[in-house]
């Protein structure tokens, strides 16, 4: 299967999961740029949260993760995701920063009306390129040295945007196979516990 088909179905079959409706995340790129970071972080949140439930196999904690703040690394979502290995660090890098943006952005009004290309040419040559490493996930491929194939440095710049939308499908393609492998290894455990039972 073609690899962006993939990354598709997952998204598709998380929105089910989520009970929301079909396409939402497709319709994020259209909306503007602060309520793109909010509403994109929101859905990440409750997709972690649904994450951690999923893979403690205990639905009614799914109120007690749903409260916890996403971004803190000592006792937040986030905290949780690294202790149990279930992300890497360039997937929590990017998790980390973006709960970051939206704090900033959610806890100013005068923020409402926040631009992405406004946004970066406040920054600094030192933030730019921390901006870089934390969203640009998406563009992550190495040679066999270990350093990049191409220089998307520009490009990730140039459109913040769809580099953040992007690198969030597909944290959120693997974080929904996760959730699909959690429960299969779960309903297998069952199937053996059940056969174990009835050979005795």
């Amino acid at each position: 299967m073609d690899a962006h088909k993939e990354v598709q179905e997952a998204i598709i079959n998380l929105e089910a999961k989520l009970n929301i409706r079909k396409g939402f995340f497709d319709t994020l790129l259209k909306e503007d740029d602060w309520s793109f970071v909010i509403k994109s972080h929101a859905l990440l949140e409750s997709v972690i949260s649904s994450l951690l439930t999923n893979h403690f196999d205990h639905e009614c904690l799914i109120d007690i993760f749903s409260r916890l703040e996403l971004g803190n690394k000592k006792y937040g979502k986030i905290a949780f995701i690294k202790a149990l290995d279930m992300l890497n660090s360039d997937e929590r890098r990017f998790i980390s920063a973006f709960s970051e943006l939206r704090n900033f952005l959610i806890h100013n009004v005068s923020n409402v009306d926040f631009n992405f290309t406004n946004y970066i040419t406040t920054l600094d040559s030192n933030q730019k390129k921390e901006f870089i490493n934390s969203y640009g996930y998406c563009y992550l491929t190495e040679d066999d040295k270990g350093k990049p194939k191409v220089d998307h440095r520009e490009k990730i710049l140039s459109d913040p945007k769809k580099t953040i939308w992007l690198s969030l499908k597909y944290i959120l393609a693997i974080i929904s196979l996760t959730i699909d492998t959690i429960r299969l290894r779960i309903q297998t455990e069952m199937f053996k516990k059940k056969t174990a039972e009835l050979l005795k």
